[in-house]
């Protein structure tokens, strides 16, 4: 024991009063102390610890024979084996090795069988990297917490921690993969005592945009509805198989209504692929599959590996960004050029007041929203239809800009033309600021 020699002999009075209480492995007792001598294992530490009391207990027989003989039965009963020999010496008696008062034996002797299973149970595995965790019994847990209050052992370290370290060391160097606790690919949780592992993949995560070339495509899968008709269902059906997954989800930056088509370079999105065996992302391959598929209705590119950060990402910078839209408008009859004119004077950068759409206020909370329409221009189609780009702030309900929406959005296209207006089609051209 590297230590000072006021403090060694704290830590040999410590633990003199802990063996001669109950049992402990050199696991257990080194464990007690294992924060003055972090470069050390706990076993060995706790075997040095053994040793030297040893020594002393041999060496005070004939001056405390009392206490030494009580100190070597601790030893004795802690499966010190030259304890239990110099006993014999002693008194002619055999002092039995009991099983120690934490982990009963039950646990550092399974490291290699654990490590072994685990090994067997990632091998379909890509990864790089791991963690591991682990659940033992409450027993232990408590004994090993009570241990430390009752003897006020203030350097000690958790039995769980020094398990998970363990098994993490001896698998790494099997592996050859790297142990990580940040973001590492791999959990690997395990049960010492039955003797289950449960190995839990870290999701991939795909960024990469989507351009919808048709309408009637709904961004997520709806329930009861064909996966394939919609954007998450279709990349789910190339990417759980790339990745031999068991499913995905679908994180975009905004959405456009099932019956609007996003064109221009498209809407940035993220493919969570869930509990995946395979975890190179090879982006070409992705985007050849996926277009070759579904290149008629929905495109993808600009695909790139992205992680979970990066979806908090994606879902702030989508609600500071502003969309080009582009709208045919069926309307009773054409407004004069003049009045085409002031409408677009009079809707650069009006604040809108839109309350939740009866469309989808059987889903989202009923309340008012302000959003700004930047600008927008108009072409006359007659006899009754308007051309209209518009370019509004994130978030904006268009279809209900148009109509007015029954007075829930103030004010609107119908009211500044002072007339019926209805959308007909509705395109987003761009995101601007993405």
């Amino acid at each position: 024991m590297s230590l000072d020699s006021r403090r060694r002999r704290s830590v040999l009075f410590k633990a003199s009063q802990v063996l001669t209480r109950c049992a402990l492995c050199d696991h257990c007792l080194g464990r007690q102390f294992h924060l003055l001598n972090e470069e050390c294992k706990n076993d060995a530490l706790g075997n040095s610890i053994k040793d030297v009391l040893f020594i002393e207990f041999r060496n005070s027989l004939e001056s405390k024979r009392a206490w030494s003989l009580r100190g070597l039965r601790a030893l004795a009963r802690s499966g010190y084996g030259a304890a239990s020999e110099e006993l014999f010496k002693l008194t002619g008696k055999e002092v039995a090795q009991q099983p120690c008062h934490i982990c009963g034996g039950a646990l550092f002797n399974k490291i290699d069988h654990i490590v072994s299973l685990m090994h067997s149970d990632v091998s379909d595995y890509d990864f790089q990297s791991f963690q591991v965790g682990s659940s033992l019994p409450r027993k232990m847990l408590r004994s090993d917490d009570e241990l430390k209050i009752k003897h006020k052992l203030a350097h000690g370290e958790n039995i769980k921690t020094e398990f998970n370290r363990l098994v993490s060391n001896a698998f790494s160097e099997r592996a050859g993969k790297t142990h990580s606790f940040q973001e590492p690919d791999l959990m690997i949780m395990v049960e010492p005592i039955s003797g289950r592992v449960r190995v839990s993949p870290a999701p991939v995560y795909v960024y990469g945009r989507y351009r919808k070339l048709q309408r009637g495509i709904s961004q997520t899968r709806k329930a009861g509805a064909d996966p394939l008709k919609s954007i998450e269902g279709m990349l789910a059906s190339i990417l759980v198989p790339l990745f031999s997954a068991k499913g995905m989800k679908f994180h975009g930056a905004g959405r456009e209504d099932v019956d609007a088509m996003m064109l221009g370079s498209g809407r940035p999105f993220i493919a969570e692929v869930l509990d995946p065996k395979r975890r190179a992302i090879n982006p070409d391959e992705i985007a050849e599959q996926f277009n070759k598929e579904y290149g008629r209705m929905v495109e993808i590119l600009d695909l790139k590996p992205a992680t979970k950060m990066s979806i908090a990402e994606l879902k702030l910078k989508g609600e500071k960004t502003s969309k080009l839209y582009h709208v045919i408008v069926k309307v009773p009859n054409l407004p004069s050029d003049d009045r085409l004119i002031e409408l677009e004077q009079k809707t650069k950068g009006l604040i809108i007041n839109q309350r939740t759409p009866r469309r989808i206020s059987w889903r989202r909370a009923d309340k008012i929203r302000r959003r700004t329409i930047s600008w927008l221009k108009v072409k006359p189609i007659p006899p009754q239809r308007l051309d209209v780009t518009i370019e509004a702030q994130a978030g904006t309900y268009i279809k209900e800009f148009v109509t007015g929406d029954e007075g829930r959005t103030k004010p609107s296209l119908a009211e500044l033309l002072n007339m019926p207006a209805e959308w007909e089609s509705l395109e987003v051209l761009e995101i601007i600021g993405d």
